[in-house]
């Protein structure tokens, strides 16, 4: 599975292409920094599924639970509609365009995990649960396995090439959000 390098700048692409447009000439520092707890957010919910490490960190095996049903669409739609209403209640006006940035992030993670290379049974993730309880992954992975028995092994050397792909792979994803917003009239986005 891509590491949170590659899920947050997943997320951040989703994010930056879903921002408001701004005034035509806005620096693209001062965009960024006004919706920076936006993007912030966007990076956390993109990670939200590998919530199922906590309890493999607890019993002292990261792996223990994940790729369960945390890595599922039911799972996805439940949390996405979970917190969409949550931040209606915060924000009432809240709109339907950020319920589809919610399942749009939650879904990335998936997608990603999906394309991922795995090393250890059961192979993949049951993706489409409740529906089936298969599991399902890419035949020919665009990210690389990382090792992650231990939490230390997450920073060892022989993750280095994982991460410098998902790096690649996150900015190139980035300047694509980046045109997506520039593309775009200065009216649309969420909001």
């Amino acid at each position: 599975m891509p590491s949170p390098i590659g899920h947050s700048l997943i997320g951040l692409a989703i994010g930056v292409a879903a921002m408001p447009g701004e005034t035509p000439g806005t620096p693209l520092p001062r965009r960024l920094f006004r919706r920076r707890w936006m993007l912030l957010g966007c990076m956390v919910v993109a990670n939200l599924p590998d919530i199922d490490f906590i309890p493999g960190l607890l019993v002292g095996d990261m792996n223990a639970y994940h790729y369960n049903l945390t890595h599922s669409i039911g799972w996805a739609v439940l949390v996405g509609f979970g917190l969409w209403f949550l931040l209606r209640a915060v924000r009432p006006r809240t709109g339907l365009a950020c319920l589809v940035l919610l399942l749009a992030l939650l879904g990335s993670h998936l997608l990603a995990d999906f394309w991922c290379e795995d090393r250890s049974p059961p192979y993949g993730m049951p993706i489409y649960w409740p529906l089936s309880n298969r599991w399902h992954t890419a035949e020919r992975p665009l990210f690389m396995a990382m090792d992650k028995d231990t939490f230390r092994d997450v920073f060892t050397l022989a993750n280095l090439p994982a991460a410098l792909r998902e790096l690649g792979i996150g900015l190139a994803l980035c300047l694509g959000g980046l045109g997506v917003h520039y593309a775009r009239r200065p009216s649309q986005g969420f909001r």
